[in-house]
């Protein structure tokens, strides 16, 4: 029994150093169009993860060819690739979207599309106004349990904006990071999305 004890212990350890990371990025051009980049990279857990098929990989293949199906049909978006590594460790999904409200239609359908994603989360919107790009998601609400505290330090999450031309003037919370052309924010998943999240960028 305390082998047994003991190799829970070390696996849960490792899954805590190791850790996933879901990763979003959106690359704007100077009109607005652009390019989102969605990773989840899991690779340090590769092997350790099943689900009770055996494979949590084809869960998440499923998950993946829903959302890619869905913005094929979306106006403005184009370009849709997924790449999957070989060790089948990391996930991507890329895609060039024409405008905002292009971009905030993929962004709602892949949200609804991955109900069975580690990404599953409230919306992050854009609202452009002239020289002004505002970001807004609503706080998403987690179980409060061990086994979320457990994941909660299993995930990392990092959203990302970058841009083709200096940011004048931004007002950020959450704990976002400024740059001359780009706005980050880092952190623990459900740390983070449990935080209602709100940006104007001034250009």
């Amino acid at each position: 029994m305390k082998i047994l004890k003991n190799a829970i212990l070390l696996l849960v350890v490792s899954l805590i150093i190791n850790g996933c990371l879901v990763k979003h990025e959106i690359v704007f051009n100077e009109d607005f169009s652009g390019t989102y980049y969605f990773t989840l990279d899991f690779s340090q857990l590769s092997g350790m993860m099943t689900d009770s098929t055996g494979n949590s990989q084809n869960t998440m293949n499923s998950n993946f060819d829903t959302i890619v199906n869905n913005l094929k049909v979306i106006p403005g978006i184009s370009n849709i690739r997924i790449n999957d590594n070989p060790n089948g460790g990391k996930l991507e999904i890329i895609y060039d979207f024409r405008d905002v409200e292009a971009l905030n239609t993929s962004i709602k359908s892949s949200s609804q599309s991955g109900e069975n994603m580690p990404n599953k989360s409230n919306p992050i919107l854009f609202k452009l106004k002239k020289n002004t790009l505002s970001m807004k998601q609503k706080a998403t609400k987690f179980e409060k349990d061990s086994a979320s505290a457990t994941l909660n330090e299993m995930f990392q999450y990092e959203f990302s904006v970058v841009f083709k031309k200096d940011i004048r003037k931004a007002h950020l919370n959450n704990g976002a990071v400024q740059s001359d052309k780009s706005i980050s924010l880092k952190g623990k998943y459900f740390d983070t999305l449990g935080k209602n999240t709100s940006w104007k960028i001034k250009f």
